[in-house]
């Protein structure tokens, strides 16, 4: 069964994608919140705090993960515009467009301006590729985010 799981622990989750860790600031949180309020360039972000509690605040690395809205997500025709960005939507969410640079049996990686781990929700039994995106390295991807985001501080 954890051959299928998307993740086997935050801190194994952490590890496995910390290449693609967005560089940002950690801003100061209520002691106990499970809120991480992160800002990468202009977007400020909240995500569920997979680490904590008791984080440094000031310049960090933070591995961004989140589950895509299929409905909301596609990969671009070729020819469309190709231009990263991400906003936020509501509390703990995002859309945007990007590149997909990484993908494996769980994740799709996609430079949006800044990195994110994006994932496919799924039921189980979770066959095999059942969490990465339908896009290939290269391809790039309109996506929405699902709240909450998830936040693995390094």
């Amino acid at each position: 069964m954890l051959e299928a799981a998307l993740e086997t622990s935050p801190a194994d989750f952490a590890e496995a994608y910390a290449q693609y860790a967005a560089q940002g600031l950690l801003l100061p949180q209520p002691e106990g919140s499970p809120l991480l309020e992160f800002a990468c360039g202009d977007l400020v972000i909240y995500l569920l705090d997979r680490c904590g509690p008791y984080l440094p605040t000031g310049p960090g690395r933070v591995v961004v993960h989140g589950l895509i809205n299929p409905q909301l997500t596609s990969v671009m025709i070729p020819g469309e515009p190709e231009q990263t960005w991400a906003e936020a939507v509501g509390r703990s969410a995002l859309r945007g467009m990007g590149q997909v640079i990484a993908q494996n049996r769980r994740v799709t990686v996609v430079d949006a301006g800044l990195p994110l781990v994006l994932s496919r929700p799924a039921l189980p039994p979770y066959p095999r590729g059942c969490w990465r995106l339908d896009a290939q390295p290269g391809d790039w991807v309109h996506f929405e985010t699902l709240s909450p985001l998830h936040g693995f501080v390094l």
